[in-house]
């Protein structure tokens, strides 16, 4: 069973530490309740970028064979969503696991701290 953990979003302070249930968002020695309208919360996937090491969270940013992904929870899962085919949902599971490191997905930002990404097309 993966561990339920999140992290949120402050336009003034960024990308907080993770959390999990029952405690509150951190920056550093900065404490914001989780009632903070202003934050946005992320949850944790479960599962790792193969090629950083990184914890992968929804509103991460995956590129791909030159195809950029942005991580969401879908219909009881986590999917990556085409950001060149907003129609086209991938599994997860899809750009973690790996026949080749050709093959993986690479963690490349977030959606609330890169917003420039979303506008992004890769040739």
């Amino acid at each position: 069973m993966r561990e339920i953990l999140f992290k949120a979003w402050y336009k003034e302070l960024g990308i907080s530490n993770s959390f999990g249930l029952g405690s509150y968002p951190t920056w550093g020695d900065e404490t914001l309740p989780y009632w903070d309208k202003k934050c946005k919360f992320m949850q944790f996937t479960g599962e790792k970028c193969f090629i950083t090491g990184s914890d992968l969270y929804e509103g991460d940013i995956m590129e791909r064979n030159l195809e950029l992904f942005v991580i969401e929870f879908f219909h009881g899962g986590f999917v990556c969503r085409s950001l060149e085919k907003p129609n086209v949902l991938r599994s997860l599971s899809l750009l973690t696991s790996v026949t080749s490191i050709g093959d993986a997905g690479a963690k490349i930002g977030n959606i609330y701290k890169n917003p420039e990404l979303l506008e992004k097309k890769l040739k």
